[in-house]
């Protein structure tokens, strides 16, 4: 069978295809243009669907919802609903990367649930922002031109907490250390909370805890890096000047202070020295190190985001990164001098390649 025409596989699962022929792996490929299936002995393409054939794929539905790895593909075939069945222990993922492209679905969302809401920045200021619920994701959108900013997985939310000083406030804990996001939005902020909820369990069968206890300000500025709020994961021992390029949020490279503790990296803002932003450094996945651009280098993290700077001194700087990622227990992490081909990995980057796909490749 031919791949869909211009197609460009972004991310690839090993997964198991329940049919009336039996259960047998199949690589699961979400791509630019459409869903692709594909023989992981000879990687042939077995099924293809352009997205304009996607009617909607969603998380079975089980009274066992801890078990429930199933999920259901519906598309179009022939002017008529057809339907394929599909397991996967990574199914929360594989619906989030999916649903990025919902909008070149067949049947487009009838209700588009968008608020107008505030995040509380680093800098101490509120940011007018809307808030944008998805069927597997909580989308910060630029609120002049709806250009995505940030967006927040169900399946990566810890808990949702209200903010007892702040009218409307509620914050997300997300990944596996807790980061904080603190929004606001005094009308509807429990309406969002609920959609949140709805939608999570609706697509993904899954459910997000809204704890009972509540936070201050106080508690989520001193709180809001998790379990590296500490002194000891936010001293430098070693301080690079870059810029950061994220031109979504700054039309020009922004100004950082890049720094290496001995647990995490972070950007501080060079006028204030606040923390803008920080994450461990047994996240990192590999660095690359642009061939055409001197200055020019990225970081791309387990869980597939990519951060990309500017920098004077960067072959020092990756140097430095590769050494105190291998100290943070990270030993698998390496430069590179292209950005890592998604479609070609099958799993997520957080979890390790099984031994039978590892035997396939090397055949």
């Amino acid at each position: 069978m031919i791949p869909l025409k211009d197609n460009q596989d972004v991310a690839a699962f090993l997964v198991t295809k329940h049919s009336w022929k039996g259960k047998y792996k199949r690589v699961f490929s979400i791509g630019t243009h459409g869903i692709t299936t594909y023989n992981p002995d000879r990687l042939e393409v077995t099924n293809k669907w352009l997205y304009s054939d996607v009617v909607t794929i969603a998380s079975s539905k089980h009274s066992n919802s801890a078990a429930n790895h199933d999920f259901t593909l519906v598309m179009k075939k022939d002017k008529k609903i057809d339907s394929m069945k599909f397991s996967s222990e990574h199914k929360c993922l594989i619906l989030t990367e999916a649903f990025k492209y919902r909008h070149l679905f067949a049947e487009k969302p009838k209700d588009i649930f968008r608020y107008q809401a505030y995040k509380h920045h680093w800098s101490g200021t509120r940011l007018p922002i809307v808030l944008e619920v998805g069927p597997c994701s909580l989308e910060q959108l630029d609120p002049s031109t709806h250009t995505l900013l940030a967006s927040y997985p169900y399946s990566d939310i810890q808990g949702i907490l209200p903010v007892r000083d702040i009218p409307g406030g509620f914050v997300l804990a997300v990944g596996g250390y807790s980061r904080l996001h603190l929004f606001s939005n005094t009308l509807d902020h429990q309406i969002i909370i609920n959609k949140m909820l709805e939608m999570a369990s609706l697509t993904m069968s899954i459910s997000i805890k809204v704890l009972s206890a509540t936070i201050t300000l106080d508690d989520y500025h001193n709180q809001r890096f998790g379990k590296y709020s500490g002194d000891q994961h936010q001293t430098s021992l070693s301080e690079f000047m870059v810029h950061k390029v994220n031109p979504a949020r700054h039309m020009e490279p922004m100004r950082r202070t890049l720094c290496l503790s001995d647990t995490c990296i972070l950007e501080r803002d060079p006028q204030t020295y606040s923390v803008v932003c920080l994450r461990p450094l047994s996240d990192v996945f590999a660095l690359v190190r642009d061939p055409d651009h001197p200055q020019k280098f990225a970081i791309e993290y387990l869980n597939g985001q990519t951060r990309t700077y500017l920098a004077g001194e960067r072959d020092a700087l990756l140097a430095s990164l590769v050494d105190g990622v291998r100290s943070a227990g990270q030993r698998d992490v390496h430069v590179r001098s292209s950005r890592t081909p998604r479609g070609w990995r099958l799993g997520p980057l957080h979890h390790a390649v099984d031994e039978e796909t590892e035997a396939n490749h090397l055949k």
